[in-house]
């Protein structure tokens, strides 16, 4: 029986799984490496690294402090314009109806009207120079008084509604622009240098306009047509055709502009200031011809009496 040899074999290593291994290990010590000079950089640059995390923080904060300090600053400024209603992002409610009275039309012409200890007091023309006093609760009407001096003929001529154009509301937000009507159209006016900035024409002959600055912005209600205006450039923002009005009102919560819209009893709309969308509307419970704000305070005149709106 013969027997084999069985010879030695050399065992040999493949190429590739060699340098697949290197370049695992290659890999680990250049992560390594990285992560200590890393390490190494935190620790000698600690103060400037949270000076830079702080950095980021306060560019984060800053710009959100600023605007709310701005809307607060602008907040206060409107609240100093008594013909600047206060703000109403929701559609009101009516508080009261008084009963038609010949001096209700003055509600909505200057100097002609205020809000006092919870009495709006009205002056008016009725043979003489008279005040009314209506409970702001409930409309009722509390008194009524001669002015001294009317008796001797030395009483005011008789309030009419303005006719021509009128800035009723001036936030001041745009102090280098003024404002002028002419044959022409609207011009607005370099302050500093007198030069005219941009011309507007009027929507129709009519000279008869009330117009709004607030936020840099020109509201103009001409013959039932409403325009926003960039005050700056005059260009046209938004605007409401006169389809979508009724009556010559418009008023401001410095948020909305509020116009009479449409309908049988004039629903009160309000827009958003800056891009038009429709913020609400209240449907009031008489026809309203025309709408006025005294003291921060939201009224309706119609032919039968003066409507209250207060927030809901």
């Amino acid at each position: 029986m013969s027997t084999r040899r069985m010879e030695p074999v050399e065992l040999v290593e493949a190429s590739g799984a060699g340098q697949a291994t290197d370049e695992v290990d290659r890999a680990r010590s250049v992560v390594g490496e990285r992560l200590r000079r890393a390490s190494g950089w935190v620790r000698r640059h600690r103060l400037t690294a949270s000076a830079a995390a702080i950095a980021v923080a306060v560019a984060l904060v800053v710009p959100g402090t600023l605007s709310v300090r701005a809307e607060r600053a602008r907040a206060e400024a409107l609240a100093a314009i008594p013909e600047v209603l206060a703000p109403m992002d929701a559609a009101p409610r009516v508080a009261w109806q008084s009963a038609p009275a010949r001096s209700d039309y003055v509600v909505g012409l200057p100097g002609r009207a205020w809000v006092r200890d919870g009495v709006l007091v009205l002056r008016y023309q009725d043979g003489a120079d008279r005040l009314r006093g209506i409970d702001m609760r409930t409309g009722d009407e509390l008194w009524t008084s001669d002015l001294a001096g009317a008796a001797s003929g030395r009483a005011e001529p008789d309030a009419r509604p303005v006719r021509g154009p009128r800035i009723a509301v001036d936030d001041g937000s745009s102090p280098h622009v003024l404002l002028r009507q002419e044959e022409d159209g609207l011009r607005g006016i370099d302050a500093p240098t007198g030069g005219t900035v941009w011309t507007a024409p009027r929507p129709t002959s009519d000279m008869s306009s009330t117009m709004l600055v607030v936020d840099g912005l020109l509201a103009v209600l001409v013959s039932g047509a409403v325009e926003v205006r960039d005050l700056r450039t005059g260009a046209v923002v938004w605007e409401l055709a006169p389809e979508d009005l009724r009556g010559e009102s418009l008023v401001t919560d410095g948020r909305h502009l509020i116009v009479l819209g449409p309908g049988f009893r004039r629903t009160v709309v309000a827009h958003d200031l800056h891009d038009g969308r429709l913020a609400w509307s209240v449907e009031p419970p008489v026809g309203i011809h025309s709408l006025a704000v005294v003291d921060h305070r939201l009224f309706g005149v119609s032919s039968s009496g003066i409507v209250a709106f207060e927030p809901r």
